[in-house]
């Protein structure tokens, strides 16, 4: 029995460890591209979110219209279409790009007409690369909208 939960124990060890590395969330250093192009990469809670500085950082070179919250967990964006038809027209593009990313934002639509994003990463409470990735694919939106 004993044997069993030692061999057990290491290969949990294993995986977790082969996760950590895979994960874009590990540390809470940024380690890959930080782009529309790029994917969000599962964390599944393993790593750390980034630090307020790593953040900071990321919004003012990738997502200058995104405001963090104080604590800065959290990265938001709000948008005023010009009608309740196209504020969910917006609303269902974005859930399209975010259910293909497999990372979910909060979204809120109040008013009639005005959109709110809010984006963190569940699992490790608070901002990683997938935030900043997903806030760019939905600021591309955005701009098509207004094409």
């Amino acid at each position: 029995m004993y044997v069993a939960l030692i061999a057990q124990w290491q290969r949990r060890i294993l995986v977790d460890t082969a996760l950590r590395r895979m994960s874009s969330c590990t540390l809470g250093t940024p380690r890959r591209d930080v782009s529309r192009e790029a994917r969000c990469v599962p964390c599944e809670g393993i790593g750390s979110a980034l630090s307020a500085e790593q953040v900071a950082e990321l919004v003012a070179t990738k997502t200058p219209q995104w405001t963090t919250t104080p604590d800065t967990k959290r990265l938001h964006r709000t948008w005023v279409r010009p009608n309740f038809k196209d504020a969910m027209e917006f609303l269902n593009r974005i859930a399209d790009v975010a259910e293909k990313e497999g990372h979910h934002p909060d979204l809120h639509l109040t008013n009639w007409n005005r959109v709110r994003v809010e984006l963190w990463t569940h699992a490790l409470g608070g901002l990683t690369e997938n935030d900043f990735i997903l806030a760019m694919k939905v600021d591309e939106i955005a701009e098509q909208g207004q094409k």
